[in-house]
């Protein structure tokens, strides 16, 4: 991906909070653990602490007459994610805990996405949705040429099973009887204990304040091999699956 494919910016949440608020925006679909319930008292304070930081960096200046000018990049971010209808929910959880999670907003031919660490929010704006999801890929550390396995696996809530397997294989094996997979248990667990990490993408409809799980798809692997699977009632069935497939999927969601 060339210089040209991506234009990546950071604003700080005070700054978000200012720019909606100037913007006459209610809310924004901010990923969930950026959300804290905040007083009045709060967010005024946040939006004075953001006002100042924009003009700070050259961000905001006094237009007479016309309030605030805005330069065009915060403006477009703020902008993007307040018309959003949708937005995909990328998390990537590995073996020895370690846990990150990205947000993508698509219009058009063109995407953004968004991470947010430590009180800020790391913005890209991408030209294709192909340098989207190629930043994805590089993102989630996916390898390129996972060999496929012929076996396939069902197992309930991934997001929660999966790292059990991980952690308590006898607690692993009782969430599987209570799922009727007893006669499975073995070699779910087999499986389940050679997977490095687990990715779940999960497709979020824009409602107001919430948001609202549409579709999820998951990816997991071990050294070698690759499975991917939707979930239904509650049970995922992972298939092997090779990285153009998954590609595939991924660009669906977007």
């Amino acid at each position: 991906m060339t210089a040209d494919d991506a234009f990546p910016f950071d604003l700080s949440l005070d700054e978000l909070h200012w720019l909606a608020g100037a913007f006459g925006i209610i809310s924004l679909p901010l990923p969930d653990h950026a959300q804290p319930d905040l007083s009045r008292a709060q967010l005024v304070d946040r939006q004075r602490n953001g006002h100042a930081s924009l003009l700070r960096r050259g961000l905001i200046q006094s237009s007479p007459g016309f309030g605030w000018q805005v330069d065009r990049l915060p403006a477009a971010f703020v902008q993007w994610m307040a018309s959003a209808t949708s937005m995909l929910r990328v998390e990537c959880i590995e073996k020895d805990g370690a846990k990150s999670i990205m947000h993508a907003f698509t219009s058009s031919e063109q995407g953004v996405s968004v991470e947010i660490t430590n009180g800020v929010a790391h913005f890209v704006l991408y030209k294709t949705r192909a340098a989207l999801t190629k930043s994805l890929n590089v993102w989630l550390k996916i390898p390129p040429k996972l060999e496929k396995s012929k076996e396939t696996f069902s197992i309930p809530q991934p997001q929660t099973f999966i790292p059990v397997a991980w952690k308590d294989t006898k607690l692993a094996a009782k969430i599987l009887a209570n799922a009727g997979l007893s006669k499975k248990s073995k070699d779910i667990l087999e499986w389940s204990t050679t997977l490095d990490w687990l990715v779940v993408l999960s497709k979020l409809r824009i409602n107001g304040e919430s948001n609202e799980t549409s579709t999820q798809f998951f990816l997991c692997a071990s050294k070698d091999n690759q499975w991917g699977g939707n979930i239904e009632k509650e049970m995922a069935s992972f298939s092997p699956m090779a990285g153009a497939e998954a590609n595939a999927n991924i660009e669906k969601l977007l």
